[in-house]
């Protein structure tokens, strides 16, 4: 059995979250693909949809998202290290948000359009909130809310989870040296008084040296690399250099770490 799975079914309330994410997934009209380690959507080469940019420091970006966030598709970029650039090409019509992640910095511009919009939470529902997230899929031991977003009945978040404790591999055998860290998008909706997991989306997993940089991320938001709109042709984003972005704080976002 995969002991991801094993420990994420240890409480009742795990597994009760757990059924209402299956639930909801089941009945999406098609899962996405799981290849190499992270949860991906096709590309489709027929289309012709494609974002790209430079980036700078183009030999510490390891990963790049795009994500249409209404849905939670996700698609993987390529990454050209001599070109200076990635590009996701075969996306279908729609606005996406991209998700950069360098070697100690992740940025995002992932828009949480919630009906009814944005609304500062209380520290009632952010508590309510928590105590879900915290205990769900507890095989990771420390979690950290990136940033989450919406109003007193529905909320989206950017979530990483972190298993540095010591585990094996589905084969039993030890895994030494290294840590598991998963990246998703959380949609979660209140119910009466209890909030509820109703959707989520694995972005991608790795098993990451300990000893390697960027262990614990800096996150930073900038809103202009959300919304990026794609029909049948290039899009080519100004040139996104690290060193010049800024975190933009927003009044009704709110961040959290936990661990056990």
């Amino acid at each position: 059995m995969n002991p991801e799975f094993f420990q994420a079914t240890r409480t009742p309330l795990a597994r009760a979250c757990l059924a209402s994410a299956v639930a909801v997934l089941a009945l999406l009209p098609s899962l996405p693909a799981y290849a190499g380690g992270k949860f991906l959507d096709p590309l489709d080469p027929a289309l012709g949809g494609e974002v790209s940019a430079k980036v700078s420091p183009i030999d510490q970006l390891e990963e790049a998202i795009l994500v249409e966030p209404t849905t939670f598709r996700a698609y993987l970029a390529t990454i050209d290290a001599k070109g200076g650039k990635f590009s996701v090409r075969g996306v279908p019509p729609g606005k996406y948000d991209l998700i950069l992640r360098f070697t100690t910095v992740l940025v995002e511009g992932l828009r949480f359009d919630v009906p009814e919009g944005f609304a500062k939470l209380s520290e009632e529902e952010i508590k309510g909130i928590h105590d879900v997230i915290w205990v769900t899929d507890d095989y990771f031991n420390d979690k950290t809310i990136a940033r989450m977003g919406g109003n007193g009945t529905r909320v989206k978040m950017f979530v990483v989870e972190i298993r540095d404790k010591p585990t094996v591999d589905p084969g039993g055998n030890p895994l030494t040296g290294l840590i598991i860290r998963r990246f998703g998008l959380i949609d979660i909706r209140k119910t009466g008084q209890i909030w509820t997991i109703k959707q989520v989306r694995h972005l991608s997993r790795e098993e990451r040296p300990e000893k390697l940089p960027g262990k614990m991320l800096k996150f930073i938001y900038v809103r202009s690399l959300g919304g990026i709109r794609v029909a049948e042709q290039v899009v080519e984003l100004p040139p996104i250099d690290l060193a010049k972005l800024k975190h933009e704080e927003q009044p009704h976002f709110h961040t959290a770490h936990h661990r056990e």
